[in-house]
């Protein structure tokens, strides 16, 4: 009797385990595929597919003038005090091309090309904070196929850097970028 009461009890909860997983599984599944499709596009997103800028850049003073000194990227520090850096070098980029900025570190950025400000990030008191997103700068055409200026001004209250090294890409190729950081990843953490 003790037997047939041991086979009962096991084949009970056998029964329970598999209705269980099978109630469960397709939440499983749809939870390890949902997990691999964020890692997948995050892991995209960060992988630059355009052409990525030198690493060696030339420090500059406000006034444009070469200090010869060189800052390579990526880099980071924090800073004792409110600091700032302006980073050159020379690029060549097509028309529709676009600069992206992954991941910069500081308060505030100013891009200039050949001297002329284009773009723009943080307040004008450098009080805003920079680092927890992409930015992509629409490249002006009138200066395309042309060896070109480009500068990079940081300014950093309490840190400065650039933590990836900024990359070159195709008008095309923005709208599937914006697509994945504004609209698909905004759904998948549930902000939107």
């Amino acid at each position: 009797m003790d037997i047939e009461k041991r086979k009962t009890w096991k084949r009970r909860k056998g029964i329970f385990v598999y209705q269980l997983l099978r109630s469960r599984l397709f939440i499983i599944l749809y939870s390890f595929l949902t997990f691999y499709l964020i890692h997948h596009v995050l892991q995209q997103v960060y992988t630059p597919d355009g052409t990525i800028l030198n690493e060696s850049w030339d420090i500059v003073n406000s006034a444009g003038e070469n200090t010869n000194l060189i800052q390579t990227s990526p880099f980071y520090r924090i800073t004792e005090k409110p600091e700032s850096i302006r980073l050159k070098q020379l690029i060549t980029y097509q028309k529709g091309d676009f600069l992206v900025l992954p991941r910069i570190s500081g308060n505030r950025a100013v891009i200039f090309i050949n001297e002329h400000e284009i773009f723009t990030l943080g307040g004008p008191a450098g009080t805003g904070n920079i680092w927890s997103g992409f930015y992509w700068v629409e490249l002006p055409g009138e200066y395309a196929e042309a060896e070109t200026s480009f500068e990079i001004e940081l300014y950093g209250i309490y840190d400065i850097g650039i933590r990836e090294s900024p990359y070159l890409i195709s008008g095309l190729d923005t709208q599937w970028l914006d697509f994945l950081l504004n609209s698909f990843f905004l759904i998948f953490t549930g902000l939107f």
